[in-house]
C-alpha cells in the first residue's frame, strides 16, 4: 500500500497472482503490462490513481477481483481472449470496465458509483452474461463494435440509459432487465434496428 507508482508492474509469460492487494497506489492497481497468459485470482484493489486492472496482454484470466475508489477504470483491457468471473467494481472516476478485442468471456461482473457501467468495443464474439450495472452517471451499457451478446444483463438506476446499442452491428441481448434508467432504458440506435437482435 501507499506506492508512488504501480501496485503490480506484470510482464513476461504465464504469471500467476494470487490472494494480493493494492492500497492507495497513484497508478495502476495492477498492470497486466505484456506476454500472455496471465492469471490474477482474489484480488483487492483500493484507491488507485489510474485503473484498477489495467489488460496488456491477450489470454488473461481474471477470478474474484474487488476494486474501490479508482480514478480511472476499474477494468481496462484492449486485448483479445479476455475471461473474467466475478469481478466487482464499485466507485469509478471513469467506466467500470472499458472492454475491447475479440473473444471475450464475462460472466458475474458487476458495477455501481462509477461514470459509466461497461464500455463494450467489440470486435467480435464477446459475450457477457449475468452482469449488471448500477448507479451510474450515465449508461449502464454501452456497445459498439461487432458480435457482442450481453445475456441475463442488469441495468437500473443509471443516470443515463440502461443498455443503449450504439454503432453496434450482429449483436444481441436477451433474457435481460433495464428499468428505472434515466434517459431510456433501452434503444438501439441503428436505422430500423440493423443487425441487432
Amino acid at each position: 500500500g501507499g506506492s508512488g507508482g504501480y501496485g503490480f508492474w506484470i510482464a513476461g509469460e504465464k504469471h500467476q497472482i494470487d490472494r494480493c492487494s493494492a492500497t492507495n497506489v497513484a497508478d495502476h492497481g495492477f498492470a497486466l503490462a505484456s506476454g500472455s497468459g496471465h492469471r490474477v485470482r482474489d484480488i483487492v484493489v483500493h484507491s488507485a490513481g489510474d485503473d484498477g486492472v489495467r489488460v496488456g496482454a491477450p489470454q488473461t484470466r481474471l477470478e474474484r477481483v474487488r476494486m474501490s475508489d479508482v480514478a480511472g477504470s476499474g477494468v481496462y483491457s484492449s486485448v483479445d481472449d479476455l475471461r473474467m468471473k466475478d469481478v466487482a467494481v464499485a466507485g469509478s472516476a471513469s467506466a467500470g470496465f472499458v472492454l475491447s478485442g475479440t473473444r471475450m468471456r464475462v460472466q458475474a461482473a458487476h458495477v455501481v458509483d462509477a461514470a459509466r457501467g461497461f464500455d463494450i468495443a467489440c470486435t467480435g464474439d464477446c459475450q457477457l452474461k449475468d452482469v449488471s450495472a448500477r448507479s451510474n452517471a450515465s449508461q449502464g451499457f454501452l456497445v459498439s463494435g461487432t458480435g457482442t451478446r450481453l445475456t441475463k444483463a442488469r441495468a437500473s438506476l443509471n443516470a443515463g440509459a440502461g443498455i443503449a446499442l450504439s454503432g453496434t452491428l450482429q449483436s444481441t441481448v436477451q433474457s435481460s432487465t433495464s428499468r428505472g434508467n434515466g434517459a431510456f432504458d433501452a434503444s438501439d440506435a441503428a436505422v430500423a434496428c440493423g443487425t441487432n437482435t
